[in-house]
């Protein structure tokens, strides 16, 4: 089932240069989608329509076949959340509770029902300890989690991210998009963020999409994306660091490698195949 569709979106910032153009995008239900791009790419307004923030000069965005410049904010923002880099932009309570609880209080939400609902959120994102600490004393790692954690006590269908692993060590990011997978696969949750950290797609992502200078240069499934190659490098990406040993060893070794295997696992068969052949 389509939950989320960009049909024929174009978008400029007052009439200056052109950001997006003729962007098509189906993002279905329960899939985890990545938004892959450098830098400039146009990564942050796509993210931004695609949650009502912006509204496009071309094009419709639907969400669930109804077109959301049609819908109430109340509508769209019960449905879809938008987790923003900076978690400082997003946090602005004194303790970590109070944040998480903000958006449920101004839905009327009191006593043992909001209670539940904050620590069911804190205890999704392996939070619970940080309950009463106040967030000028959280890690930028741990901001990232109860920023994620108050748009989750929503219980949005769809969960939007930029850049979720920026500013963050390797052990953290790496445990962060592993709970944004838990989230995905118990939750059925609808998942899509923006990067350019190419490495965790192989592994989590269902649907991935390049987007170079405001045109989707390619999309489909990892193994796809990942095919094309010159693509990503005009797009000013690269490989996986797994991908790019395949590359290398099959390119420059003469070893015929799986080339499509961007992933530990997947290289580790390749290789074992080989060593048993000889």
């Amino acid at each position: 089932m389509t939950l989320l569709e960009l049909k024929n979106i174009s978008f400029t910032y007052d009439k200056g240069k052109e950001i997006l153009k003729n962007i098509h995008i189906q993002i279905e239900k329960g899939s985890f989608t990545g938004i892959l791009g450098a830098n400039g790419s146009g990564k942050t307004t796509l993210i931004q329509l695609l949650n009502g923030l912006l509204k496009p000069v071309e094009g419709q965005v639907l969400l669930e076949g109804r077109d959301i410049k049609k819908l109430k904010d109340k509508e769209v923002f019960s449905k879809i959340g938008l987790v923003f880099q900076n978690p400082e932009d997003q946090l602005f309570s004194y303790t970590v509770y109070e944040d998480v609880a903000y958006g449920l209080k101004n839905l009327g939400l009191k006593g043992e029902k909001l209670k539940n609902k904050v620590l069911d959120a804190l205890s999704l994102l392996e939070i619970s300890d940080l309950e009463e600490r106040e967030i000028h004393k959280l890690s930028f790692g741990q901001k990232k989690r109860a920023a994620i954690a108050g748009v989750l006590a929503m219980d949005p269908a769809i969960l939007i991210l930029d850049e979720p692993t920026a500013g963050l060590d390797p052990i953290t990011a790496s445990h962060l998009i592993k709970i944004l997978k838990r989230l995905q696969l118990e939750k059925e949750m609808t998942i899509i963020l923006s990067t350019h950290e190419v490495d965790f797609i192989p592994y989590n992502c269902d649907q991935v999409l390049v987007l170079s200078e405001g045109r989707v240069r390619v999309e489909g499934t990892p193994e796809f994306v990942f095919s094309k190659k010159e693509v990503l490098r005009e797009s000013n990406l690269r490989l996986p660091r797994i991908g790019h040993l395949m590359e290398i060893l099959k390119e420059k070794d003469g070893i015929e490698v799986d080339p499509t295997a961007m992933s530990i696992s997947k290289a580790r068969k390749t290789i074992k195949n080989i060593i048993k052949e000889k």
